[in-house]
């Protein structure tokens, strides 16, 4: 543990020995959570991958909502709001994005151990082709190289050291978030180029065997349709930044993903995920016309029964330690960046004030 990770460890540490997790809970237990996981991998693989969670950390976060929340599915959500019902107490919701086949073979067991329901998003098209989301592919290809230094400035990309595995894990972070400002039709073709820059000549034979980034199959969402405890939902077909395409092409991608699921599981499909959690209000209409009853985004905040298409979700990684973890579920790191959302608008409306006058 880092020296930045030990301060911040000892920080929410001392937040949760003073009471404040247990006060905000209690003062927040009319607001549903909605808790955002990825993947899970063994604790014995040693990839750190911020959207990979180690077993023994996803169980004992499981257990902990489950001593401190009610956890129902989303659907019972709708229901409760739709009727102008009164929400249990303290209610969460759990889900996991981008349909990974170890959402089947290592989140569901721990699930039905506990009795507690969940919805995964899967990205359609991903499943029908058994590729891989690019994120994964541009991760591993770092994860993977031998090489020390990478130069893309010929890409607009930079210059990365990789010289130790912390350093490829963050050109790999930082290599990521620059690609997802990259419009779509130039984005895979620097995909190709990076990885091949980056010495990786078979994508998938390690890939497959160490099976990180595996995606369900339309045969194990055909499986997982018929269990109670889990909802079938929406990541769009491609995992695309919605945001990032033309109207029409969003729009293709949030129905056929709709059809193709519902193809599939003979089931309505009602629940929508915005890939990378990009959203605006143009998308949030075309989800809404195309059927779905609610849709979710990255991000922290309140939950809000007027904002169906823009919920928010705590999204867990692997850096989480367990008190940080308390904080977000609880609401402390919510109602900190609320807070300061509300003073700037609050400064600015008063510069405008100042400024008129």
């Amino acid at each position: 543990m880092d020296q930045e990770n030990r301060r911040l460890y000892f920080f929410y540490k001392f937040l949760d020995q003073i009471g404040l997790n247990r006060v905000f809970r209690y003062l927040l237990s009319d607001r549903p959570k909605i808790v955002m996981y990825h993947g899970i991998i063994d604790d014995s693989n040693d990839i750190e991958c911020w959207w990979l969670i180690k077993q023994s950390s996803f169980v004992r976060q499981i257990r902990y909502i489950k001593k401190n929340f009610n956890v129902i599915s989303i659907d019972k959500v709708y229901s409760y709001i739709s009727s102008n019902e009164a929400l249990p107490r303290n209610t969460c919701i759990l889900s996991f994005d981008d349909g990974y086949k170890n959402y089947l073979t290592k989140v569901l067991p721990i699930l039905r151990a506990e009795q507690l329901p969940s919805i995964v998003y899967i990205p359609s098209g991903i499943s029908a082709s058994q590729g891989k989301i690019w994120t994964d592919r541009v991760f591993y290809a770092f994860y993977r190289s031998s090489k020390t230094f990478l130069d893309l400035n010929d890409a607009n990309l930079g210059m990365w050291r990789m010289s130790s595995k912390n350093d490829r894990i963050k050109a790999a972070h930082g290599v990521i978030n620059l690609l997802k400002r990259t419009p779509p039709e130039n984005k895979y073709t620097l995909i190709d180029l990076i990885i091949s820059k980056l010495g990786i000549i078979n994508e998938s034979s390690k890939a497959e065997r160490e099976n990180y980034f595996a995606i369900l199959s339309i045969k194990d969402i055909e499986k997982l349709s018929s269990d109670p405890l889990v909802t079938i939902g929406s990541h769009s077909v491609n995992h695309e930044i919605l945001t990032q395409l033309s109207i029409k092409e969003a729009d293709k991608e949030i129905r056929r993903s709709k059809g193709m699921l519902e193809e599939w599981i003979n089931k309505p499909v009602n629940h929508f995920s915005y890939p990378d959690g990009k959203w605006n209000s143009t998308i949030a209409e075309l989800v809404k016309k195309a059927g779905y009853k609610t849709a979710t985004r990255i991000g922290l905040g309140l939950f809000r029964n007027n904002q169906l298409f823009q919920v928010p979700r705590l999204a867990v990684g692997f850096w989480d330690n367990h008190y940080s973890f308390k904080s977000m579920v609880n609401g402390v790191t919510t109602i900190k960046v609320e807070t300061e959302e509300f003073l700037g608008k609050l400064l600015q409306s008063n510069r405008g004030s100042n400024n008129f006058a």
